[in-house]
């Protein structure tokens, strides 16, 4: 005999038998186990069943735009830096719970096409979005404008300019009538254009996208396990990995500083800030605006970045509050001298867990007493299930691969704080931030350390 089994959103379960009246509250899915044939009669009516479940967008956060006198950030790093994300508020369909043995095979084929079918979708985007070609149709005639004009506008050849426009017809993304040509999609102005607008994912497309030379390479790399050279990645790649970490400060300094308010008084009073893996120097010229009594300094290994830092601190008159140190964490040898660590998406370039230990002894003794130390990673699921617990976590596993071919190691959650605790870090805890796509922890130096 068939059962019906019913899933809820809250993740409960429940059978129900012949003969049983029930009443199923909003926000479910249900299947048969068994089979039989069985007959149910739904007395509430049938206005709803099937239709397409939309994708849910979290509300922005409040209240987490740069102080006065913060370093300007791109309009997409402060969106990024207020939450406003809605990758991470997509939900998976019902369907996709179930358990496996319950979808066909026509299903799951269907499945693996959508993947195909993304994949596609992505590339138009990233390619309308690299040429221009979508800032072109938005500043065109509102009612559209023809392929021929098109490709007077931006330069680009005739034929090539069709072809993408009608993938980008395909996809959605573009909207045609024969008589006045292409305009954008419904919302596509928002979705690609608008980096202020919540529901933006321009930056995803280009980060995503770019992972291509990635996912070239690996085939090569499970074979030799020959890390890829950093100074030769795409440098659309790059800038997009410069547009998803710069918000990190403004999540900074407007959240996670806020949780160690004895380390806060001492910035605000005039301390001193270590940032590791400084980079291009958009983050210690942020914390130099943001504690200008304070001694800002960035430890950046790469040469060419740290000559970048230079230039845009003497652009941001910043020179007496923030320097850029060329040197590696690994030879830092300074004791009881920063108030403030910051390692915001370093620690995975130490790779081993044994090096991982020495830096963060080094760390330990350059900290003065009371001292806090900041960690800021990627946040690994601890378990192999939790990589399908949605598409956050899809995305976390091609950032892997990508981090993996570069050399870093991934380094899951629970292994990061045993590694502060293990480190003599006192009150070692997660930091309320609202960027998902972070996990950061706090931890002191014992006041007679």
């Amino acid at each position: 005999m068939l059962i019906p089994r019913v899933l809820m959103d809250d993740g409960s379960e429940e059978e129900f038998g012949p003969g049983i009246v029930s009443l199923i509250p909003p926000g479910h899915d249900a299947w048969m186990v068994g089979h039989e044939p069985l007959v149910v009669v739904d007395i509430a009516g049938m206005e709803n069943y099937a239709k397409k479940r939309e994708v849910v967008f979290p509300k922005p956060s409040a209240g987490l735009l740069p102080a006065k006198g913060a370093a300007p950030m791109e309009p997409e790093s402060a969106a990024l830096a207020e939450g406003k994300h809605p990758a991470f508020g997509v939900k998976l369909r019902r369907s996709e719970r179930m358990p496996l043995e319950s979808q066909s095979v026509e299903a799951r084929a269907e499945k693996v096409l959508g993947y195909i079918l993304g994949n596609q979708a992505a590339w138009m985007a990233a390619i309308g979005l690299k040429t221009g070609l979508f800032q072109a149709i938005s500043a065109g005639p509102e009612r559209g404008i023809a392929e021929e004009d098109l490709s007077a506008v931006t330069g680009f050849h005739l034929s090539a300019v069709r072809a993408w426009c009608r993938s980008a017809y395909a996809f959605g993304f573009l909207e045609w009538e024969e008589r006045s040509g292409y305009r954008l999609g419904l919302h596509m102005k928002e979705v690609l254009l608008r980096p202020d607008h919540p529901a933006h994912l321009g930056g995803q497309i280009e980060f995503y996208t770019s992972l291509n030379q990635t996912y070239q390479a690996y085939p090569q790399f499970l074979r030799s396990e020959q890390a890829e050279q950093r100074n030769s990645l795409d440098p659309w790649l790059l800038a997009a990995l410069r547009k998803l970490t710069n918000p990190d400060a403004i999540m900074i300094t407007e959240h996670v500083l806020l949780q160690a308010p004895k380390t806060l008084a001492r910035l605000l009073d005039g301390g001193r800030i270590l940032d590791v893996g400084a980079g291009e120097g958009d983050h210690i010229i942020h914390y130099a605006r943001i504690y200008p009594r304070s001694q800002v300094i960035g430890l950046e290994l790469d040469c060419s970045k740290a000559e970048i830092a230079r230039k845009k601190l003497a652009g941001a008159f910043l020179e007496g509050t923030a320097t850029i140190r060329e040197g590696d964490i690994n030879r830092l040898d300074e004791e009881n001298t920063y108030d403030l660590i910051t390692l915001n998406l370093t620690l995975h370039d130490v790779c081993t867990a044994e090096w991982c230990r020495d830096v963060l002894g080094r760390i330990f003794r350059a900290l003065k007493p009371e001292g806090t130390l900041l960690l800021a990673e990627i946040p690994y699921p601890d378990s192999v299930r939790e990589y399908r617990d949605g598409p956050f976590s899809q995305l976390l596993s091609g950032v892997q691969l990508h981090l993996t071919l570069a050399g870093c190691r991934m380094i899951g959650q629970r292994q990061l704080r045993l590694l502060m605790e293990e480190g003599r870090f006192e009150n070692v805890r997660v930091a309320t931030q609202p960027n998902p796509a972070r996990f950061v922890l706090l931890g002191e130096k014992p006041a007679n350390g």
